[in-house]
C-alpha cells in the first residue's frame, strides 16, 4: 500500500491542488493508498480541506518539517512512503516510476522538479544547472521523496536535530542499511558491484591501500578464496554525528583457512565513507585491532544484527 505523506503549516491556498494530484495519480496507477496530511498548528483552512480531499488529517504541534513529516510516517499504515510538500503537483508517473523502483529493490528516492509561473532571470539560469547537480550527487528535493517503510525505520527517519536538509542526512542511513541488509542475504559481493564507487580505496589495518572498485572486488575474490565461511555476524551500522559522512560496521566472521584446517574467529571494524552519490567511497580497517574494537565498543555499543563477510 502506498502512504502519501503531506506535512502542512497554513497551506490552504495549494494544498487542495496537490490532493488533486495524488489523488488523480493514484487513481491512474491502480494501488491501494492513503493521503496522510501531518497538519503542524496550521491557523487557516489547511486541515478542512484535506479532509474535504479524503485525506486523513493527523494534528502536529511541532513547527519542525523533520518531525512533521515523521509523525505523518508514524500514522501512516503503508508499507511504501511517498513524503510530498504541500505546494507540489505530482503526475502519475512520477508516482509510477518511484513505485517501480521501491518494486525493483531501491530503498527510497526522489525526483527532479519543475517551476509554474515566471521565475526570476538568475532562477531561470541557475535551476537547470541545480537539476544536474542533483542528479550527479544522488540528492533529492525535499518535495518530493520516497522510501520503503523498512528503510524509512531502519534509518530512523528524519534527523530532527535539522530544520532543514534532513532528506539528506536521511540518505546516508539508507545506504548503510542497505548495505547491511544486502549482507544479510549473502550478497557482499553485490554490495561491492553495485554500491563501491569506481574510485574506492579501500585501507588495511596496516596502513595499505587498494585503488579502484574491481581491484577491491579482486582483493576481497583472493582473501574468501582460500577459507571455508562456517557463520558471519555484525553489529551495525552506526553513525557518529561528528563524521556525518562515514557509518561503522563491526562483524565477526568464523572461518576454517583450508591450509590449516582449524577454526578461527576473526573480529574488525570497518569504517565506511560515503558520497554525495551514495556511494561508498573508502573503507577502513583501522590500525591497531584492539584499540580499534575497544573504541568501537566505547563509541557506539553493541549490536546483533546478522551479516554475511561484508566487512572485507
Amino acid at each position: 500500500m502506498i502512504s502519501f505523506i503531506v506535512p502542512a503549516y497554513n497551506e490552504e491556498t495549494l494544498i487542495g491542488r496537490t490532493l488533486e494530484s495524488l489523488n488523480r495519480a493514484a487513481a491512474e496507477i491502480g494501488e491501494p493508498y492513503e493521503i496522510v496530511v501531518a497538519n503542524d498548528a496550521s491557523t487557516d483552512r489547511t486541515a478542512e480541506i484535506a479532509e474535504s480531499h479524503g485525506a486523513r488529517v493527523v494534528s502536529v504541534n511541532r513547527r519542525q518539517i523533520a518531525a512533521t513529516r515523521n509523525e505523518g510516517a508514524r500514522e501512516s499504515i503503508g508499507d511504501q512512503l511517498i513524503f510530498v510538500d504541500a505546494d507540489t503537483v505530482v503526475s502519475a508517473e512520477v508516482v509510477r516510476a518511484a513505485i517501480d523502483a521501491m518494486n525493483k529493490g531501491a530503498a527510497g528516492g526522489g525526483s527532479a522538479v519543475s517551476f509554474d509561473g515566471q521565475l526570476p532571470r538568475y532562477a531561470e539560469l541557475a535551476f537547470p544547472v541545480m537539476v544536474r547537480v542533483f542528479r550527479a550527487t544522488g540528492l533529492a528535493c525535499g518535495c518530493f521523496i520516497f522510501s520503503t517503510r523498512v528503510a524509512f525505520d531502519a534509518a530512523g527517519g528524519f534527523d530532527e536535530k535539522l530544520f532543514a536538509s534532513e532528506e539528506i542526512a536521511m540518505s546516508l542511513q539508507s545506504t548503510a542499511h542497505r548495505f547491511v541488509d544486502l549482507c544479510n542475504d549473502l550478497k557482499n559481493f553485490d554490495v561491492m558491484r553495485t554500491m563501491y564507487a569506481a574510485d574506492i580505496v579501500s585501507v588495511e589495518g596496516d596502513g595499505s591501500e587498494t585503488k579502484g572498485q574491481q581491484p577491491v572486488i579482486k582483493k576481497s575474490e583472493d582473501w574468501v578464496s582460500d577459507k571455508t565461511f562456517n557463520g558471519e555476524t555484525v553489529a551495525g551500522p552506526f553513525f557518529n554525528g561528528a563524521n556525518p559522512d562515514q557509518f561503522t560496521v563491526y562483524f565477526t566472521l568464523d572461518v576454517t583457512p583450508k591450509a590449516t584446517g582449524k577454526r578461527i574467529t576473526l573480529e574488525e571494524v570497518a569504517i565506511y565513507t560515503v558520497n554525495k552519490a551514495d556511494k561508498i567511497t573508502r573503507g577502513t580497517l583501522p590500525r591497531n585491532r584492539t584499540s580499534r574494537i575497544a573504541s568501537y565498543i566505547a563509541r557506539y555499543g553493541d549490536g546483533d544484527d546478522r551479516c554475511a563477510g561484508c566487512g572485507k
